[in-house]
């Protein structure tokens, strides 16, 4: 893991403090009454306040992200899907939730950062809680992250990484319309010095 931080460019003794943390285990299970579906259900904002705060309380950021939040986004997928949410719901889960990581995010500053990286997601692209949580992780381990949030288009790619000169660019394709968005990204930069690194379904 270390190896892997210091060929990103990460210095080793930075490499070596961001591990002192580190660890692999199991996901935390969630707290019975933090549960965002019912939350949104609910529409109510006191409510779904509290909900956010206990998924985050009490546990690393980074189990909160992988053991509570991602699982709890898949169900609010779910019920979307199977009609139980509306676009209303899900966007008023989602605004509350964007307050909440952009706190965690500001709080992940490092002391000393790291290389440069741009994370984003292509034109059309919406869906950024995800990818929020994935840079609110990647600050934490000491990088400079850019967030530039969701539907940059290519263009606008382009001119961030010249302005930055990033190590790497980060951003996410959910759907196909997101991949072939993805694409137009890649073909934009295809010629700049910056590593390209896409996830999602």
């Amino acid at each position: 893991e270390m190896a892997a931080r210091v060929a990103t460019g990460m210095r080793p003794a930075q490499a070596a403090a961001s591990l002192a943390s580190f660890h692999v285990g199991a996901p935390r299970s969630q707290p019975p009454d933090a549960d965002l579906v019912s939350a949104a259900t609910s529409l109510d904002p006191a409510a779904l306040r509290r909900t956010i705060e206990q998924g985050f309380t009490g546990h690393d950021i980074e189990d909160a992200l992988t053991g509570w939040l991602l699982p709890q986004l898949k169900r609010l997928g779910d019920a979307w899907a199977d009609g139980r949410l509306s676009v209303a719901h899900e966007h008023f889960v989602s605004a509350q939730l964007m307050g909440a990581l952009a706190s965690a995010f500001d709080r992940a500053a490092p002391d000393q950062p790291g290389p440069t990286v741009l994370v984003g997601l292509p034109a059309g692209a919406r869906h950024e809680l995800a990818l929020f949580a994935f840079a609110i992780c990647l600050r934490r381990l000491g990088a400079d992250v850019v967030y530039l949030g969701a539907d940059v288009p290519p263009e606008d790619w382009r001119a961030a990484v010249q302005a930055r000169l990033p190590l790497a660019a980060v951003l996410v394709a959910h759907a196909r319309t997101d991949a072939r968005a993805a694409a137009e990204v890649a073909a934009a930069l295809t010629d700049l010095p910056v590593a390209l690194w896409v996830g999602g379904s």
